[in-house]
C-alpha cells in the first residue's frame, strides 16, 4: 500500500466519524475540494476511500434489516400456524380479536387523558398553557420539517414515534418543568410506574415493542433516540423566543443553565440546530 492509499484510507476514517459526530453528510466532499487545491492524486484516493466506507455502510445496513425482517416474516408465520382450529386462514378467530381491539381500545381512551395534562410552556400567542399531547405533535412536526439535521444513522421514522410515545406516561406521573425544583429521581419512579401501567393496557406484542421505544428514548443512546431528544429539546425555547421570554422568566432562567440544559442535548443531536439557536439566545439574554 502507498503512502498516498495509507493517508486516504486514514482521513477517510477520520472524516466519516466527524460526519456521524456533526451530523454533516457532505462533509466528505469539503475535505475533497480542499485536498483537491494541494494533491489530485491524494483527492481521488482519498473519495475513493470515502464512497466506498459509505457504500459497504449502506449495504450493511440492508442486509440488517433484510435479515430481521425475514425473521419477522418467520416469526409471523410459526405464529399463524399455532392459530386456533376455530380460526382457519389468515384471520384470528372473533374472540381473540375482539379481545385485541378491547386491550386497543382501552390504551387509545386512557391516551385522551394526555390532553389534560398542562405543561408549564405557554402557546406562542400567550393565550394559554400547551398540553402534552400538544407538545408532542408539535416535536413530531418539528422532527419531520427539520429531518435534514438528523445524522446518517437517524431512523426519522422511529424517532416520530419516539416523540408520539415519549409524554404518555405524563398521565399519570404528570409534567416535570425542566426549569423547576424537581427531584429527578422521584419523577423517574413514579414515570417508569406509570409506563408500566400504561403499556401494559395493549396486547403484549404492542406493549412490548412501545415499552421498548419509550425506554430507547429515556436511555438517549441510540442515534434515533439522542436526535429524539435534542427535538424535545428545541421546541419550548423556540417558542420562548417568540412569546417574548415565556417560562424564562417565571423561571429566572440564565443563558447559561439554557445553554446547559438545553444546549448539551441539542448539540448531541442536531448541533446545526445549536449553531442556529445559541445567537439568538446570547441575543435575547444580552
Amino acid at each position: 500500500m502507498s503512502i498516498v492509499d495509507v493517508l486516504a484510507a486514514k482521513l477517510a476514517e477520520d472524516t466519516i466519524k466527524a460526519m456521524d459526530e456533526l451530523g454533516e453528510d457532505r462533509l466528505y466532499t469539503e475535505v475533497g475540494d480542499i485536498l483537491a487545491a494541494a494533491s489530485q492524486t491524494l483527492e481521488e484516493a482519498y473519495l475513493t476511500e470515502v464512497r466506498v466506507r459509505l457504500a459497504e455502510r449502506l449495504a450493511r445496513k440492508f442486509l440488517v434489516k433484510k435479515v430481521k425482517d425475514d425473521r419477522a416474516g418467520k416469526a409471523a408465520a410459526k405464529a399463524q400456524k399455532k392459530t386456533p382450529a376455530c380460526c382457519p386462514g389468515r384471520h384470528p378467530c372473533q374472540t381473540g380479536m375482539s379481545a385485541r381491539l378491547d386491550a386497543q381500545f382501552a390504551f387509545l381512551r386512557e391516551a385522551d387523558k394526555l390532553k389534560t395534562v398542562l405543561r408549564a410552556s405557554r402557546l406562542i400567542d400567550g393565550s394559554r398553557r400547551e398540553n402534552s399531547a400538544e407538545h408532542s405533535w408539535h416535536i413530531m412536526l418539528y422532527a419531520m420539517v427539520l429531518a435534514e439535521q438528523a445524522g446518517p444513522d437517524v431512523e426519522i421514522s422511529r424517532v416520530l414515534k419516539m416523540l408520539l410515545l415519549h409524554d404518555l406516561v405524563e398521565i399519570d406521573a404528570g409534567d416535570a418543568p425542566i426549569h423547576s425544583n424537581v427531584d429527578h429521581a422521584a419523577m423517574a419512579l413514579k414515570e417508569q410506574a406509570a409506563a408500566d401501567r400504561l403499556f401494559a393496557l395493549l396486547p403484549d406484542d404492542q406493549a412490548r415493542d412501545f415499552r421498548a421505544l419509550w425506554d430507547e428514548f429515556e436511555a438517549a443512546i441510540s442515534p434515533d433516540a439522542v436526535f429524539a431528544k435534542s427535538i424535545d429539546r428545541v421546541q419550548p425555547p423556540v417558542a420562548n423566543l417568540a412569546s417574548g421570554g415565556g417560562t424564562w422568566n417565571a423561571y429566572n432562567v440564565t443563558l447559561e443553565q439554557l445553554d446547559k440544559r438545553v444546549g448539551v442535548p441539542i448539540r448531541r443531536g442536531a448541533p446545526g440546530l445549536w449553531d442556529w439557536l445559541k445567537p439568538q439566545l446570547q441575543a435575547f439574554f444580552g
